[in-house]
């Protein structure tokens, strides 16, 4: 890697995004293999009759979202005549194929939902919140009103200064120059959302978010004041960068964030980048919702799969953005109401709270 002192610095593409998602493919291949070990009579090629599935919508190929919905529906799986979850087989819901399908936006995932074309969508809390509290506000009542099962991953809001600079919170940098920036698509729509909402955007359309490494390398420049990234932390960019230049996180009020109410936190432990504080950082989570009619006892089942420790075991092997959430953390964030049958696994766990649930 070629290091510079000076702030005109290059980066120099690590590969870690590459390796990552290459390892998350070959967990779910490796999964599905274990999974399609069944019993002779069943190996015909053919999925017996009573064979369920069960399809996710989440994002474009290359999206965290699609990365976790993969192992998500891998955990999920337990196809008739695959070996039973106690001799080492899959501990997923008994005869159903779970399937990730990469779709384009957000908003297309939920419009596919509502129209019965995919079962549940793997999708950021802001999308969904808007759609669902945009068709209360209409007074529409869509034919498949969306209800959540789970929040499965979280990503930190991290707004980025030189260290140095006299910027000491989120309010001093109105009318300064921010860029956002992402390598998430699926985070583009919400980065454009924040900037306008804490007033960074200078009362202008904002910009198109930067990739990750364009943005840190105009901040490394002095082009900009600041730079808004979003993601699973420690961002491998920020590490790098935190290395190479001083750098500081601004703390973000928590007033700001009360008109978003699916928004939650990340305590960042002191050190997590070279020279940063322990800090509480905003995060925006990623849940998993399915239609409100969807029946109850399906939906249970699948909540149930979802947080046994044979999925977690999956989630814990894969990307780092799929180790964000545990179950004490399954409800982060939830602004759309619960599905029925996801409620009645949490009031079970004795984790259901004052967490909203739908009828």
């Amino acid at each position: 890697m070629q290091r510079m002192a000076s702030a005109g610095m290059v980066f120099r593409a690590t590969g870690r995004s590459n390796a990552g998602a290459r390892r998350c493919v070959a967990i779910v291949l490796a999964v599905f293999a274990a999974l399609i070990t069944v019993h002779p009579t069943r190996a015909q090629g053919v999925a017996p009759a009573d064979t369920q599935f069960f399809r996710i919508g989440s994002g474009v190929v290359d999206s965290p979202s699609f990365a976790v919905a993969g192992i998500v529906a891998a955990g999920l799986s337990s196809p008739p005549g695959a070996r039973p979850c106690d001799r080492g087989g899959s501990c997923g819901v008994p005869g159903m194929i779970a399937l990730a399908q990469a779709i384009g936006s957000p908003a297309e995932a939920i419009e596919l939902l509502e129209q019965r074309q995919i079962d549940a969508i793997l999708v950021p809390a802001g999308d969904a919140y808007r759609a669902y509290a945009g068709k209360r506000a209409e007074g529409a009542k869509p034919r498949e009103p969306l209800r959540t099962v789970a929040t499965v991953f979280v990503e930190a809001i991290h707004v980025v200064v030189r260290d140095g600079s006299r910027f000491e919170t989120v309010d001093d940098l109105k009318r300064r120059h921010i860029a956002a920036a992402t390598d998430d698509p699926t985070a583009v729509t919400f980065l454009q959302l924040y900037l306008n909402h804490l007033g960074l955007d200078g009362g202008r359309k904002p910009a198109p978010p930067l990739a990750v490494q364009a943005g840190l390398q105009r901040l490394a420049d002095s082009r900009i004041d600041a730079v808004m990234l979003i993601g699973a932390p420690p961002l491998p960019a920020l590490v790098e960068f935190a290395h190479l230049i001083p750098m500081r996180l601004l703390a973000v009020p928590p007033a700001a964030t009360t008109r978003l109410p699916y928004l939650t936190d990340i305590k960042l432990a002191a050190g997590a980048y070279a020279g940063a504080e322990a800090i509480e950082l905003p995060a925006v989570p990623t849940q998993l919702l399915v239609s409100g009619n969807a029946d109850a006892n399906r939906i249970e089942a699948i909540t149930r799969a979802l947080w046994n420790e044979a999925s977690q075991k999956l989630l814990a092997a894969g990307p780092p953005v799929a180790r964000t959430v545990k179950l004490d953390r399954a409800l982060a964030g939830v602004a759309v109401p619960l599905h029925p049958g996801a409620a009645r696994f949490y009031r079970e766990a004795g984790i259901l709270n004052a967490t909203p649930v739908g009828e």
